[in-house]
């Protein structure tokens, strides 16, 4: 068995997991006294979170549903709601693997391109990370002039990511053909706005409902900040949500498990809150997550396997 076999990017996946996992599992061993605060969840509070993940993932599913109509392929409530569950089933078991699982469907049963979805997918990353980008300079410049909280880091971070999506929304000027993936995945983001932008209504419609899932994950949050009697504020939870959403670029963990965690930790401590204090919220949010997903995903994977089934069978029963 050759190195390169043995520290392929699936091993490095699941090493980078165990030792993720593995710290959130001794730092809560060993510091048990600070996550008492858990006692102060309450049924009705688990509830009103679950409707807060359902309604984000209702949103992500309205997007596909969106995205796909513009090139002519409409999709029952069934098929979009259920695509979306299933496809963060499936990022639960491989990383970006769910994004497979979705294009594999839509190329198989409504003739949506590998070509389109992926330079359309990565497009809308652009716009999704420019709304992070710019509505987390927002709130960073409110939260400085009204709390007086402040990260260079932070700040620099959001500029830089700003300029680069406007870069490549407005210059949509194709770079050379390497062999480098780092090209062939800027030049597939250019390609996919080359096609969005000509439908300008479809960019305010997927940028208006991104937008309103960044905020309903904010709210989701502030009030899981809340549940605990943590004193947290609106444009706080919007900037923390900003930046754990930068976490789709991290996806080297199945469900991006540890790295969202480690991430929230991070920019929860900006605002002065401890490591338990964030992981505590952090692990509440993933286990609500987690309900719906290996809820709903068996379910939605047999509804869909069984109407593509019957899809098949169904010229034959005419004859």
């Amino acid at each position: 068995m050759s190195i390169k076999r043995v520290f392929n990017k699936r091993n490095f996946s699941v090493l980078f997991l165990i030792i993720a996992v593995g710290w959130i599992v001794q730092y809560a061993i060993e510091h048990q006294d600070e996550f008492k605060d858990i006692r102060l969840l309450s049924f009705q509070d688990v509830i009103i979170l679950l409707c807060f993940a359902l309604l984000e993932i209702l949103l992500r599913g309205l997007f596909t549903k969106l995205l796909v109509e513009s090139f002519d392929v409409k999709l029952k409530f069934k098929q979009w709601f259920g695509i979306m569950v299933i496809t963060t089933m499936g990022n639960y078991m491989v990383p970006f693997g769910g994004i497979g699982l979705r294009a594999m469907y839509l190329k198989k049963f409504h003739n949506f391109p590998y070509a389109y979805f992926l330079s359309t997918t990565m497009a809308t990353y652009v716009i999704q990370f420019l709304i992070y980008s710019v509505l987390g300079l927002v709130c960073l410049l409110y939260v400085y002039l009204r709390y007086n909280i402040f990260n260079i880091v932070v700040c620099i971070f959001f500029v830089v990511v700003t300029l680069f999506c406007l870069a490549l929304m407005l210059f949509s000027v194709k770079l050379p053909q390497f062999k480098t993936k780092v090209f062939r995945h800027i030049n597939r983001v250019i390609d996919g706005w080359l096609k969005l932008k000509k439908a300008r209504k479809l960019i305010v419609r997927v940028s208006a409902l991104l937008l309103l899932k960044t905020f309903v994950f904010a709210f989701g949050l502030y009030f899981a900040f809340s549940v605990f009697n943590y004193q947290i504020y609106l444009p706080w939870a919007i900037l923390i949500t900003c930046l754990v959403g930068f976490t789709l670029l991290l996806r080297i963990t199945p469900g991006s498990l540890g790295i969202q965690e480690g991430v929230f930790v991070l920019s929860s401590q900006l605002f002065g809150f401890t490591v338990a204090q964030g992981l505590l919220v952090a692990v509440l949010i993933r286990v609500i997550s987690l309900i719906w997903v290996f809820t709903l995903g068996p379910l939605f994977s047999y509804l869909l396997m069984k109407e593509s089934n019957f899809s098949k069978k169904e010229p034959e029963d005419c004859l």
